[in-house]
């Protein structure tokens, strides 16, 4: 059996990882529900989250959806960016508010999901 090269922790992927798993516990969903709807095994959304794995694109739009994110997902492409555009634009949009948080020395206080005005 040939030796498969592990996959290399890119810092995007990192950072994909950590906002996925920040989302999830945000909207209090529990690894094991994600996993559920996913129909994966927990240990898989693990690896996602830690960026031992990359994420599949179509777990991404799953969990975006469970997670409640679709809107500002759906904006974004309808704007006519692609897919990747679109996600690096949300994880740049929750990257802001963290720098925000720090530089005013606010914490962190989840907040029921809304709408985002279109």
């Amino acid at each position: 059996m040939p030796f498969k090269e592990p996959v290399r922790k890119t810092l995007r992927a990192q950072w994909l990882g950590y906002l996925m798993r920040e989302l999830r516990r945000e909207r209090g969903v529990t690894l094991k529900e994600a996993t559920e709807y996913l129909n994966r095994d927990h240990s898989a959304l693990a690896r996602y989250e830690r960026a031992e794995w990359p994420f599949k694109r179509d777990d991404v739009m799953a969990l975006l959806d469970i997670y409640g994110v679709d809107d500002y997902y759906d904006r974004k492409r309808a704007e006519g960016k692609r897919h990747n555009a679109a996600l690096i634009c949300l994880a740049r949009r929750r990257c802001d508010v963290l720098y925000a948080m720090l530089r005013d020395k606010i914490p962190y206080q989840p907040r029921p999901a809304t709408p985002i005005p279109a």
